[in-house]
């Protein structure tokens, strides 16, 4: 996203999805955006009321007509971008909306790059960066949970949670920077007792926000459960159980899952990938042994485990040393109860169609052990590098400060903690950053 004088031009865009729909919009934003809508709206009154909805038919430079429309009228300061902005609701027709920005176009606007809008809002104070990223990420949700957390960051949940963080390390810096001013007179302005309790109750906040990101993952992403087991086990018949439907293919022969056979469900408003693997065994068949390879290449990327072993059969020693390998979360289930007595544990059939309630419900308790709903989380990479950066120099600091060290040095560590959670808000930015938030937004918003 490029700076400067491009900001004083008027843009133009489609906001809604292309294609044939019930309707479209246009957006117009920029000192001219009245000027260049009234060359086509030309029913649209000379001093329009802020968010008034005018009826009209739009018309050519010839006097052609182009479409009946809405237009909503937004005055400086009081829309999104903080501009002059018209939004122009037209019908659903490429065609259409196709004709109508090509006549802005002609009137005086520019097409508009990627996230512009957004942009534009950003740098007119309308929001901080953060919430500028939360409507990507609203836009992009796919499951309940992760748009009601972007929507929480639009409205400034995490925002508010950095700044009071912020407004404590510059009291702090403050203070020890007065402490330094005023040592030759022997004064104190706080304590450095008091300095860093306050210090690490800061760094604390910092860690939580930090290891949040593993939820905000989550939530972003989706949360992926691997069935893992020995040849034979019913892992497969499991999968099609969990899913409601025939996506593995079943039969009595071993190894006959040769690569990953995977589904999604939303569970808890959490988008869930199930992950069917070939099972683990020694094989000379060079394809079941490229199966095998898979199936600990999808074990590594798991959330949640679910190892599956024959309960007609037991647990065997080979199947507790596989258990025992894995370092994600493990639940072990044995299935074929219909064939063993049932003993404590885990135990399901894969024909018995009520047991695919005990399966989605572990990944249920899963999820809720987040506690995701409660607070706000970093679904972002760029707050989680950033916040991880700061986290790291506020200890720095707290540890220089236990051991005595030139207050001058510690000073620099959270100045720099300081200025990595200023660049999360955006109240510091260079080109880059802009570049790297906005790139991935869609034309028109």
């Amino acid at each position: 996203m490029r700076l400067g004088d491009r900001n004083l031009d008027t843009i133009c865009a489609l906001s809604t999805a292309s294609g044939h729909g019930g309707i479209a919009v246009i957006r117009v934003s920029g000192g001219k955006a009245l000027e260049s809508a009234r060359n086509l709206a030309r029913f649209l009154p000379e001093m329009p009321h802020s968010h008034q909805i005018y009826f009209g038919t739009l018309k050519t430079r010839d006097e052609e007509d182009l479409d009946e429309v809405l237009i909503s009228y937004f005055a400086k300061g009081m829309s999104f971008t903080g501009e002059e902005t018209l939004e122009i609701s037209c019908h659903g027709s490429p065609q259409i909306s196709g004709r109508i920005l090509r006549e802005l176009c002609a009137s005086g606007c520019r097409a508009a790059e990627r996230g512009e809008f957004t942009f534009r809002a950003f740098m007119n104070g309308n929001m901080d960066l953060i919430q500028a990223e939360s409507i990507l990420s609203l836009v992009q949700s796919e499951a309940p949970l992760q748009a009601a957390q972007a929507l929480k960051q639009l409205k400034g949940g995490l925002s508010e949670k950095i700044l009071k963080i912020e407004e404590q390390l510059i009291w702090c810096l403050a203070h020890l920077e007065a402490n330094i001013d005023f040592s030759q007179e022997g004064l104190q302005s706080a304590s450095s007792e008091m300095l860093l309790l306050q210090l690490a109750s800061l760094e604390s906040e910092l860690a939580d926000l930090v290891s949040s990101y593993k939820q905000g993952r989550i939530l972003r992403d989706g949360l992926t459960v691997t069935l893992v087991g020995a040849v034979n086990v019913g892992k497969s018949s499991l999968l099609n159980l969990i899913l409601g439907e025939k996506r593995a293919l079943v039969s009595e022969i071993p190894g006959t899952t040769r690569d990953l056979v995977d589904g999604e469900l939303f569970i808890s408003g959490v988008k869930v990938r199930f992950v069917d693997t070939a099972g683990v065994r020694e094989s000379q068949d060079p394809v079941e042994k490229l199966g095998i390879e898979r199936s600990r290449s999808a074990l590594a990327d798991s959330d949640l485990v679910f190892f599956i072993f024959d309960l007609s059969l037991g647990l065997s020693e080979n199947e507790k040393k596989m258990v025992a390998g894995i370092t994600q979360s493990c639940l072990v289930i044995g299935n074929k109860s219909d064939q063993a007595q049932i003993r404590d544990g885990i135990n399901v059939c894969a024909f018995h169609p009520e047991d695919r309630n005990i399966l989605l419900g572990l990944v249920e308790k899963h999820i809720d052990a987040f506690k995701i709903e409660d607070q706000s989380v970093l679904l972002n990479s760029r707050h989680f590098e950033l916040l991880n950066a700061s986290h790291h120099l506020l200890k720095q600091a707290c540890l220089e400060m236990r051991e005595g060290v030139s207050e001058d040095l510690i000073c620099l560590s959270l100045r720099e903690a300081l200025e990595r959670l200023q660049e999360v808000l955006g109240k510091r930015y260079d080109d880059e950053i802009l570049e790297r938030v906005f790139k991935e937004f869609c034309i028109g918003k």
